[in-house]
């Protein structure tokens, strides 16, 4: 009798995993719908991270402003979305104040990606990016 209710309880557990596991994958194709979207009709800003949290009990966070129409507006990203590389091996206290372009869209400009592969180090940079966009705009692999 015990070894019945042992291959019952690894067969839901079993399915309760692929189904966790079919929920993430749903989850993150709807959030790169949401990113696609996003740079189909976009404008770009600079945007400045404001703070970025490591911590072991919690999720890296990285918050960034970007200013649309003279309007600050806040940016939000979780791990999942931020590029192991930019998080591996991090300075002591955050990387504050670091500048990345923004794609925002049109329609909405809240909803924004933090785009991690366009980095402002200098000026011109933004520029430079502006230019390239018109004939190689981002997109998400």
């Amino acid at each position: 009798m015990e070894a019945k209710w042992t291959k019952k309880k690894i067969l839901i557990y079993g399915l309760l995993t692929i189904i966790a596991l079919m929920l993430i994958k749903i989850g993150r194709k709807m959030e790169e719908k949401i990113e696609r979207t996003i740079l189909e009709d976009c404008t770009y800003t600079i945007g400045t991270v404001t703070s970025f949290h490591l911590s072991s009990s919690s999720s890296p966070e990285l918050k960034y402003n970007y200013i649309v129409d003279g309007i600050e507006i806040e940016g939000r990203r979780y791990y999942k979305y931020i590029p192991y590389e930019y998080y591996k091996n991090p300075p002591q206290n955050s990387k504050e104040k670091e500048l990345f372009v923004v794609a925002y869209s049109n329609n909405n400009v809240k909803k924004c990606l933090l785009l991690f592969d366009y980095p402002i180090k200098q000026e011109g940079d933004f520029d430079k990016y502006l230019d390239n966009f018109k004939v190689n705009p981002p997109r998400i692999p």
